[in-house]
């Protein structure tokens, strides 16, 4: 990649979105095996910097040093940070500062994503798409940077998304592990999903986890459509790539973070399968299947998932209506910090990373990142 902004800025950007463990990573792994994407792991540098520099027509050096000073030292309870990207911190401060004096926010958010250490296998990268499940909630302040951007919202039924975020929150000892708090949450994201559809219909497609795991072939050409990318069909093949790529950030990390990898992606290196639709049938309680179809049954039947055969009680709705009267805007403010949180002065945000008195991440000098010519 030849690394002027002028061919930077020609970069499309799109991104991969939807509640948690929908299917997202999954889908970033697939596309990140085609030879021309690059799709890192899940970061929000965009946003945790897009206060500071989105109204900056023109990026100075003092802007560049400032990132470079402060984005390694953010570190992601979900591991939404550079951790993962073993990036080579001094080449990206220099490939950077080579941009200036033309550029604005949207390149240089481009330009880091270049710097993934993966990168470097590949001959030329023609589109970046970026996977973050919690940007489903942040299309239109994600369109005020990158207004031609294409969003893919990956859908999963109700229930088996809800079985699944229990069982990995409570592997992970997080205690908004809740069917009530779960169910909410799918409700809140794929309503507002449907709305940004609505509002967006020609820059968002929706595509259904069932579906796309029963016919992935089909369902990868249609998205590259949409992308306006070649299809590839050795994106078919991921597992080698990611493995390969997993393995060596594993070996790179060397902490405590090893284990939430291994639980949140272990399964994404095996190959497309069905075998994950349906499981609620068998691993969750009929009284949890009730209380979700409860909350998200009118939402569901948007999709097309269709309620249990067991219905609430007249007795249970009543039961559930005064129980969710308290436990829905307990979910619901959960999903509105999310956004209020990058509102947040970053120098707030960097003062609270500060506290927590934790090492930055570390500088790859030895990785190459950047993909050849």
């Amino acid at each position: 990649m030849e690394y002027l902004s002028s061919v930077i800025e020609n970069i499309p950007l799109h991104f991969i979105v939807g509640a948690g463990r929908s299917g997202t990573t999954l889908l970033g792994n697939i596309f990140n095996a085609h030879p021309n994407v690059t799709t890192p792991p899940e970061n929000r540098f965009i946003m945790h910097f897009k206060q500071y520099f989105a109204h900056k027509k023109q990026l100075t050096a003092t802007d560049i040093d400032f990132f470079c000073d402060n984005a390694f030292k953010f570190h992601e309870t979900t591991n939404a940070d550079f951790s993962t990207w073993l990036v080579n911190q001094s080449q990206l401060r220099q490939n950077l500062h080579q941009l200036l004096p033309n550029l604005d926010y949207a390149t240089f958010c481009k330009a880091i994503y270049l710097h993934y250490f993966a990168n470097a296998e590949k001959q030329q990268i023609n589109t970046i798409i970026d996977k973050n499940p919690s940007y489903a909630l942040l299309i239109e302040e994600l369109l005020t940077i990158f207004p031609e951007a294409k969003f893919v919202g990956m859908v999963r039924d109700y229930r088996d998304n809800i079985q699944s975020r229990i069982k990995f929150k409570d592997d992970i000892e997080d205690p908004l592990h809740t069917v009530w708090f779960t169910a909410n949450q799918w409700n809140f994201y794929n309503q507002y999903l449907l709305d940004m559809k609505q509002k967006y219909p020609h820059q968002i497609l929706l595509i259904k986890y069932e579906d796309f795991a029963a016919n992935a072939e089909l369902y990868l050409q249609t998205i590259c459509k949409f992308l306006d990318l070649t299809y590839n069909p050795i994106m078919l093949n991921y597992q080698d790539a990611f493995k390969r790529q997993y393995t060596t950030i594993l070996t790179a990390l060397k902490t405590p973070k090893e284990a939430m990898l291994n639980e949140m992606h272990a399964r994404v290196g095996t190959p497309i399968t069905t075998q994950y639709s349906q499981k609620w049938r068998t691993q969750m309680s009929e009284q949890d299947i009730i209380i979700t179809d409860f909350i998200c049954g009118k939402v569901g039947k948007k999709f097309g998932y269709q309620p249990y055969e067991q219905q609430a009680s007249i007795r249970q709705k009543i039961t559930y209506t005064i129980q969710n009267l308290f436990q829905k805007p307990l979910s619901d403010s959960y999903q509105h910090f999310m956004r209020l949180y990058f509102k947040v002065p970053i120098s707030l945000r960097i003062w609270r990373n500060q506290l927590r008195n934790i090492p930055p991440i570390p500088d790859y000098k030895e990785i190459p990142q950047v993909a050849s010519s």
